[in-house]
């Protein structure tokens, strides 16, 4: 997806995310660009390659949230200019009980979001205020959480 100001819920992506020649910036595993929208219970598997603004989840957001996601493919930008686990960069934004794997990401800290071990990551006590019952599902050990 590139850009929504919508809602964007129980979503995932999975593939590598790239951007092209013209838009090497705004790239994240899950989306672009949000501006003033909400993400919840939703997550990235795949790498993000990009210049700047690049996000496990997503790339830049303007007064957006996200709750309850996480994001594990490792991130390529240009230096440090704005790449990190969930948002790239963000203004005005926050998060909610979000989680990246610091070490698949290849980024071990981010200011708006949790950084966790991969063997943290696929354990579901990790994920506070998460619910395993009717929305979220994991092998304890074996995998990241999965909607189900």
């Amino acid at each position: 997806m590139g850009y929504s100001s919508g809602e964007i819920s129980k979503c995932y992506a999975t593939g590598s995310a790239i951007g092209t020649q013209r838009y090497k910036t705004y790239v994240g595993g899950l989306l672009g660009h949000c501006d003033t929208g909400i993400i919840s219970n939703s997550y990235a598997t795949g790498s993000v390659t990009g210049n700047q603004n690049v996000g496990g989840l997503v790339g830049h957001g303007d007064d957006a949230k996200a709750a309850n996601s996480y994001a594990t493919g490792f991130l390529t930008g240009i230096g440090d200019s704005y790449v990190d686990g969930i948002w790239g960069r963000i203004t005005g934004c926050y998060t909610i009980d979000c989680y990246y794997d610091s070490e698949t990401t290849g980024r071990p800290y981010e200011l708006v979001a949790i950084g966790k071990k991969t063997k943290e990551m696929m354990m579901e006590s990790t994920y506070k205020g998460w619910d395993f019952k009717e929305t979220w599902e994991i092998n304890e050990g074996l995998s990241y959480p999965n909607l189900r």
